[in-house]
């Protein structure tokens, strides 16, 4: 039997994690994913970066409609309405 956990990380994909006797192997896989995605940020000329939020910020998400209420405990909606509100106001001063 083999133990498996899936997390969805930010940016929406997901890894899975073994437990139990798998573990050391998990730690390839892992590591695995963890070059993909930085290929893959390269690639697409992405920075990955860890961002605290305060709950006045998802807040405002919410208010200018984008985020929806009911999606506020959900890091992964949250992330999603920050990168659209990003992309909306940094489109302004990009092109």
């Amino acid at each position: 039997m083999h133990d498996e956990m899936t997390e969805v990380t930010p940016t929406g994909s997901s890894t899975t994690k073994h437990t139990g006797k798998d573990a050391r192997s998990s730690r390839t896989l892992s590591n695995a994913n963890r070059m993909r995605n930085y290929r893959r940020r390269k690639r697409d000329r992405l920075r990955y970066i860890g961002v605290e939020i305060r709950e006045k910020e998802v807040d405002a998400l919410i208010t200018m409609g984008f985020l929806a209420m009911e999606n506020r405990k959900d890091n992964l909606a949250v992330t999603r309405a920050l990168h659209r509100y990003l992309d909306r106001t940094l489109s302004k001063v990009t092109s």
